[in-house]
């Protein structure tokens, strides 16, 4: 498995549109961008705040239910022999 960045990841800041997991690698990085819109609306509070946990809930919702879809069309069926 290849974990090096690819060139065209590196030069335009998005993979070859060739690549297999292209459009998968875009849903990740949607999902990535929302979870840190997140972590900056709750890094930017002083104190606990209601409405801004319940902005962060509101964000986080979205790319939850996008995750738990890309996990079900990658492999709709229970692992055979998984650990449970």
């Amino acid at each position: 498995m290849n974990i090096e960045p690819d060139e065209d990841e590196l030069l335009n800041g998005s993979p070859d549109p060739s690549w297999e997991y292209y459009l998968l690698w875009h849903r990740i990085k949607s999902i990535q961008a929302q979870i840190e819109k997140g972590l900056m609306a709750i890094s930017e509070a002083q104190t606990v705040n209601y409405e801004i946990e319940f902005e962060v809930m509101n964000l986080l919702i979205p790319p939850f239910n996008e995750l738990k879809q890309i996990i079900t069309e990658l492999h709709p069926e229970p692992y055979p022999n998984r650990p449970a």
